[in-house]
């Protein structure tokens, strides 16, 4: 049986990989009328930098300082951030070092479970 959220959403998994390259890596495109949902990730760098994820261009958590050879990990049950509908899901490492790992993540549809679809 396929995990998923609420049975409804199937959960997906990502490797992120930056090439060792500064700036946005795309980690998950987005998908016309869905955002993504980040459920969980963790992240290792090679060298000292400070990484942030993105919807697009716009910065949808703080930035998380990695010292070399450290690394990040966070959970949550129904999703730590999400992107805006449509939108790829971007990692920013703010210098050129190695930045890896994997999240789990969903689709949902835009404006379900915002409590905008109770309106």
């Amino acid at each position: 049986m396929e995990p998923s959220m609420f049975g409804r959403y199937p959960i997906k998994f990502a490797e992120i990989d930056n090439g060792g390259s500064s700036g946005d890596t795309t980690v998950v495109s987005g998908v016309t009328g869905k955002v993504i949902v980040v459920t969980s990730f963790w992240l290792v760098a090679a060298g000292a930098t400070t990484v942030t994820f993105k919807s697009a261009s716009t910065e949808i958590t703080g930035g998380a300082a990695i010292a070399a050879n450290g690394g990040v990990s966070a959970h949550g049950d129904f999703g730590l951030f999400e992107t805006a509908s449509g939108e790829d899901l971007n990692l920013n490492s703010s210098a050129a070092a190695s930045v890896g790992g994997s999240m789990a993540y969903y689709f949902k549809e835009a404006g379900v479970g915002d409590g905008t679809d109770l309106l």
